[in-house]
């Protein structure tokens, strides 16, 4: 087989349900939880702090939360992780 060739899988649907079930939980580890867990009570605490209502998520309060991240010289990639945290708890 040469590169960028990939064998073709013959999968039932019952194998890759079963593997889809085993494999999903793998991808929120631990950490990855408490993470998640950690933006979502600072974003609820601000959300207090100035008399908003945390959920459902406004759009005028998510984009004053990126502003105050802004502020607090928050790199790029934090501001994100916590957009996407906010995104899994808004689901």
């Amino acid at each position: 087989m040469g590169p960028g060739q990939y064998p073709v899988l013959d999968a039932s649907l019952i194998t890759l349900e079963s593997f889809m079930y085993h494999v999903i939980p793998l991808a929120n580890a631990t950490s990855t939880r408490k993470n998640i867990a950690a933006h979502i009570r600072s974003y609820q605490t601000s959300c207090e702090l100035r008399a908003f209502q945390s959920f459902p998520i406004s759009f005028k309060f998510i984009s004053l939360s990126v502003a105050y991240l802004v502020t607090q010289k928050r790199a790029y990639g934090t501001i994100l992780n916590h957009l996407s945290s906010l995104k899994h708890a808004h689901q």
